[in-house]
C-alpha cells in the first residue's frame, strides 16, 4: 500500500513539475517576443501554487482572466480519469486567467455542463463509467455548439470518425504537446474564431 502512495506522490510530481517548466518556458518566449519588439517592456511573471485538495472549479482572482468577448471569464471543463492529467491541465489553464471545472466521471461531466455555462471542453474517450462518444452524445444534447477537442492515448478510427461526425474542433493523441494544446484551446475560446476539424 506505501509502494503505491509512493508511486502517486512520484507522479504527481512529475506532472507538476512539467507544468512549471512549460510555464516557464512559455512566459520566457513571451518575455523574449516583448523584449524584441518593445525592449522598455517587461511581461509579467506568473506564479502557480499546487492545490491541497482538488476543487470544483479552481478559479484564481489574483491572475488575469481570460474573458470572452462579452466579459466572462472563460469556463473550461477537464474530462479525464486520471489525476495527473487533470491536475496538470487544470495549473496550465488556471494560470491563463480561465475558470477550471474537473470530471473524472462521464456522469460528473453531464451535471456540470448541465448546470454551469461552458466555453470548451477537453474530454478522455477512454473513462471508467461510460464511452467518450456517448458522453460526446450527452454534451451535444445538452450544449450543441460548444468546441470539445479529445485528447486520449488511443482513438480507433471508428471512434475518430463517430467524434467527427458529432463535431469534434480537435483531437490530441496522449502524450500530447502542452503547448500546442494550451493555443488551439485560447484559439476556440474565441468564437471568431472558432472551426471543427476536417
Amino acid at each position: 500500500m506505501s509502494y503505491f502512495l509512493i508511486l502517486i506522490a512520484a507522479a504527481l510530481l512529475v506532472a507538476v513539475s512539467f507544468v512549471f517548466y512549460q510555464q516557464r518556458k512559455i512566459e520566457k518566449e513571451h518575455r523574449d517576443s516583448k523584449n524584441r519588439s518593445a525592449p522598455q517592456t517587461f511581461a509579467p511573471t506568473v506564479s502557480m501554487s499546487t492545490p491541497l485538495k482538488k476543487p470544483k472549479a479552481v478559479v484564481d482572482s489574483e491572475k488575469k482572466e481570460h474573458h470572452m468577448k462579452d466579459g466572462h471569464s472563460v469556463n473550461l471543463l477537464i474530462v479525464d480519469d486520471q489525476y495527473p492529467i487533470r491536475l496538470m491541465l487544470s495549473e496550465l489553464f488556471t494560470a491563463s486567467g480561465m475558470r477550471v471545472f474537473e470530471a473524472e466521471t462521464g456522469v460528473v461531466a453531464l451535471e456540470i455542463c448541465s448546470t454551469e455555462s461552458i466555453d470548451c471542453i477537453l474530454l478522455d474517450l477512454k473513462l471508467p463509467d461510460m464511452d467518450g462518444i456517448e458522453i460526446l452524445q450527452g454534451i451535444r444534447a445538452i450544449a450543441s455548439e460548444v468546441p470539445v477537442v479529445l485528447i486520449s492515448a488511443y482513438a480507433s478510427p471508428e471512434k475518430l470518425e463517430d467524434a467527427v461526425a458529432l463535431g469534434i474542433s480537435h483531437c490530441f493523441t496522449k502524450p500530447f504537446d502542452i503547448i500546442e494544446l494550451k493555443n488551439v484551446v485560447l484559439q476556440l475560446s474565441d468564437p471568431n474564431s472558432r472551426k471543427s476539424i476536417t
